[in-house]
């Protein structure tokens, strides 16, 4: 079977971060016996820079490409600019696929507003199977942009982008998602499409490889920790989405309050200059700024940690986020503002405490409760660690590619 993974967005294998939802599965097919490509954007998303400067096909092994399809150049995640480096991805994915034969089943990730009219099209005329792949919720991210007085607008405005991911829906062969919460969401509005869950989730063997490498933090320069102190990390993008200027001023008040909590801050976006700049500014030492770390680093990181920040913004779309299986691998009490999957999970299987998202009084109670109570923290590392097997990408994966053999040979 060969199957195409349309998805303009993700790190490529070799560029330093974790593989990305494209890459496992495309080696899960692999494994399985078949023939995988991903189409992606010669632009990458995180450093905002070209990869190539035209098409471009890479050999990841003999059943797995990666073709690059050139796009345009985008400054700001929602952005004109960024519609039209979707729309001139679609466009040139649909011109370079014609010397290609067709695949059996075509993954498109979505969110695809602005892919999806023409890699439907594709797909219908070559007569493959669709499949969409939910990892993100537009346009109710769109919301967050939004001045809160105005959000009442957001419904009206966005309604054609709603409209135009119903559509897409209703296009699919077979859905899937990264959280039962968006499954649950598209299946309203394609409920006689089959459909199943199949969690981001984490290679626990790689995980724990690099738990073992005691040089990985060699060159990484770390506050000093003494055994009253706890580590709290906050480990992932620093953007709008994000609950980080409550973070921030949860750090102010645990400092005065003088508890012994050192936040480390891993990561980059759009608000590293607002961290870096109040920690130099207040001299608010008890946060580190230790910028990107490659992954085998950010994960011996974790086992010196004893608590991990799940900090997002309340109006946030994300259910079940990476960090998410982190925390369970390296078996992180969390302090955690998402709902959702995530949030339902970190409850019923008490692996950490909420907080109110944008609430620093909150967020700073819920860190020194944890700090504080170190047999509640052991008892949330034990639930973590036994909750982790469940989301092992060498389970997630081969499923995945089950369903996709199930929806080529009309089974499902």
């Amino acid at each position: 079977m060969k199957v195409w993974i349309v998805n303009p967005y993700g790190n490529l294998p070799g560029e330093g971060w974790r593989d990305y939802r494209s890459t496992m599965l495309a080696h899960a097919l692999e494994k399985a016996g078949h023939e995988a490509i991903w189409w992606v954007a010669n632009f990458e998303h995180r450093t905002k820079q070209f990869r190539t400067t035209g098409f471009e096909v890479r050999d990841v092994s003999s059943k797995f490409k990666v073709h690059l399809v050139p796009s345009t150049a985008y400054s700001h995640n929602i952005s004109l600019a960024r519609i039209r480096f979707e729309k001139k991805f679609a466009r040139n994915f649909v011109q370079l696929s014609q010397a290609y034969s067709s695949p059996d089943v075509l993954v498109i990730a979505d969110p695809a507003l602005f892919t999806s009219t023409d890699v439907v099209a594709y797909a219908k005329s070559a007569g493959c199977k669709l499949v969409v792949d939910i990892l993100d919720l537009w346009p109710e991210l769109f919301h967050l942009v939004l001045p809160r007085p105005l959000s009442w607008l957001g419904n009206i405005l966005f309604a054609p982008l709603y409209r135009k991911r119903s559509w897409l829906l209703r296009q699919a062969d077979g859905i899937v998602a990264v959280s039962k919460n968006y499954l649950n969401l598209a299946l309203n509005a394609a409920p006689e499409t089959p459909g199943n869950v199949f969690y981001l989730g984490i290679n626990l063997d790689d995980f724990y490889k690099s738990l073992r490498n005691s040089n990985a933090l060699a060159n990484v320069e770390l506050p000093i920790k003494t055994p009253e102190h706890s580590w709290v990390i906050y480990a992932g993008t620093l953007g709008i989405n994000y609950d980080i200027r409550t973070l921030i001023e949860a750090a102010r008040i645990l400092k005065k309050t003088q508890c012994h909590v050192q936040l480390l801050v891993v990561g980059e976006g759009p608000l590293r200059t607002m961290i870096t700049n109040v920690i130099r500014g207040e001299k608010l030492d008890n946060i580190t700024y230790l910028g990107i770390l490659p992954v085998d680093q950010l994960n011996a990181l974790y086992k010196h940690c004893d608590i991990a920040l799940s900090t997002y913004r309340g109006l946030s779309t994300v259910s079940m986020p990476v960090k998410a299986f982190d925390c369970l691998a390296a078996g992180l009490p969390v302090v955690n503002s998402l709902d959702k999957d995530w949030g339902e999970l970190v409850a019923d299987k008490q692996l950490g405490v909420q907080y109110a998202a944008g609430d620093a009084d909150s967020l700073a109670q819920a860190i020194k409760l944890l700090h504080l109570d170190k047999e509640l923290l052991q008892n949330m590392h034990n639930n973590l660690l036994m909750c982790a097997h469940t989301f092992d990408t060498g389970t997630i994966y081969p499923n995945y590619v089950i369903f996709i053999e199930n929806i080529a040979n009309n089974k499902v």
